[in-house]
């Protein structure tokens, strides 16, 4: 999918200077999400709940640049590489957008992240926890 430059230009130009307030979650019914925007809350960041379909591909990337460009957030945050797209659509944006996501692994990332190396990139912070 081609995102038109202008849209990353835009995002980028509109940052604020400070530390991260808005935070755009992208969920899908994971069992863990309601922790974890109880845990951004607590934070006091100011949070938009982007609902993402388990085959969103595509339509779901312009739905989300959409969702950016409207609600500017500081930062992207999923679990498990949710609303990420196997060609990496959605971190090329984030890289020319200067835009930091976030995703945890709730188990071990590694099947995934082989996967998906077009989603490997130094704008896109992955956390994970395997027991």
């Amino acid at each position: 999918m081609e995102i038109p430059d202008r849209v990353s230009r835009f995002v980028r130009d509109r940052r604020r200077p400070g530390s991260p307030r808005r935070v755009l979650f992208l969920r899908q019914g994971h069992f863990l999400e309601e922790e974890c925007l109880g845990a951004l809350q607590t934070l006091g960041l100011c949070l938009q709940e982007f609902p993402v379909d388990q085959d969103d591909e595509g339509p779901g990337i312009s739905r989300i640049i959409a969702a950016v460009a409207e609600f500017l957030p500081d930062f992207l945050f999923s679990l498990n590489y949710i609303g990420f797209d196997q060609a990496g659509g959605l971190t090329s944006f984030l890289e020319r957008s200067r835009l930091p996501g976030a995703t945890w692994f709730v188990g071990n990332p590694e099947m995934i992240i082989r996967a998906c190396p077009e989603n490997v990139s130094e704008w896109v912070a992955v956390f994970a926890q395997d027991q």
